[in-house]
């Protein structure tokens, strides 16, 4: 606490009674003689604009592995990041596939080629 006292020049009391408010608030865990960020200072982006970076390049990968790893009657896993989802875009060439996803855009994207 002395640290942080004198590096912000206010007293300890005005340290110990900011970090108590910052823990209510979620931010800092209160830790022996200082606290720690519970939120990461670099929050993962929303869904859509990191779809929206690289959006060329995503579709080329997302194409090249539908062609080179699935095949008719395979069994695919498909995780829920954005390029991955993009592969469902790809898939609907193929007949009796089984996937499996934990992504629910990927399942919003593959219900979409079940539909047609």
């Amino acid at each position: 606490m002395t640290n942080m006292s004198e590096l912000l020049n206010v007293s300890e009391m005005t340290v110990r009674r900011d970090l108590k408010e910052l823990e209510k608030e979620d931010i800092v865990w209160r830790t022996h003689g200082g606290a720690v960020f519970v939120q990461t200072p670099n929050p993962e982006p929303p869904f859509d604009e990191k779809r929206g970076a690289h959006l060329d390049l995503k579709e080329r990968i997302a194409e090249y592995a539908a062609n080179r790893f699935v095949r008719d009657d395979s069994v695919i896993f498909l995780e829920g990041g954005t390029t991955v989802t993009g592969m469902a875009g790809f898939l609907g060439q193929y007949r009796d596939l089984l996937i499996v996803t934990n992504g629910l855009y990927t399942a919003s994207a593959l219900k979409k080629i079940v539909s047609n």
